[in-house]
């Protein structure tokens, strides 16, 4: 199916923002890749067999999901879901990118450097060749941050061809003080990396690692609460942590400036 009609389209959507609905009712594909977008009488449908008709479905850009904790397979496991990523090509989503792969033994959870650093390599490796459901575009192979890593590690596993950092603060090192050197180096070797914000940080956000930080945080009266209010105890730790997390990516850069 490298060459393909797809008519009968209700609405294409273009996925940018500056384009929004782009004018037509039917997709032209050649060699796999789009060629031509218009109306039916006018574009050119010659030395095409196959016809798809959507019978006045809506088509758009894939969807992402740019925050994903899978495995090495198809396979959820605190869910125990099998075939879960497939699945979600029914829902529209074709790309999904990691935020740390996990499950039962895996290094991050034992503050393991050299096991994370194989982790990355091995994630990134395997899902540069398997698509799950064939067609699921999976970015693999994220690392998360523990004691021990060194600038060695970043520069090897950029050359193996890792670019995530898992998210800082959703498990792992999150003390800005620990983590600041190992974002310059993740800035030198080319890594995005990203900030978890939501209540699970806050405990490890914690300078002195208190280990009643979530009692002095309740959790559960602030998700049913939600007021949001700078009056409010459990707001103010989470505006700490923002601020910590914040404060940690400003010094990065400037020291990227430098």
């Amino acid at each position: 199916m490298n060459d393909l009609i797809i008519k009968s389209i209700d609405k294409i959507i273009s996925g940018d923002i500056n384009k929004g609905i782009i004018p037509g009712d039917t997709i032209i594909v050649r060699d796999g890749k789009i060629a031509q977008i218009g109306f039916e009488n006018e574009v050119d449908k010659s030395g095409i067999e196959t016809v798809v008709d959507v019978d006045g479905q809506i088509v758009c850009p894939g969807f992402i999901d740019c925050h994903v904790h899978n495995t090495l397979d198809d396979y959820a496991p605190q869910r125990g879901a099998v075939g879960c990523y497939a699945d979600a090509l029914y829902g529209g989503t074709t790309s999904i990118v990691s935020e740390g792969e996990q499950g039962p033994g895996w290094p991050r959870f034992y503050d393991d450097p050299i096991g994370c650093k194989a982790a990355a390599i091995m994630s990134k490796r395997v899902f540069d060749h398997f698509r799950p459901g064939g067609a699921m575009k999976v970015h693999g192979g994220a690392l998360v941050l523990v004691h021990g890593l060194t600038e060695q590690d970043f520069k090897e596993m950029h050359d193996a061809g890792v670019w995530l950092i898992a998210e800082i603060g959703g498990g792992g090192l999150s003390d800005p003080a620990e983590v600041e050197p190992m974002l310059e180096w993740a800035r030198k070797y080319d890594f995005f990396y990203s900030v978890h914000l939501a209540p699970p940080s806050i405990a490890a956000a914690y300078k002195n690692g208190d280990p009643a930080a979530m009692e002095k945080l309740d959790v559960g009266s602030c998700m049913e609460c939600g007021c949001c209010s700078f009056a409010c105890p459990a707001h103010r730790h989470i505006v700490q942590t923002m601020r910590m997390a914040k404060d940690a990516v400003r010094r990065a850069h400037m020291a990227d400036r430098a």
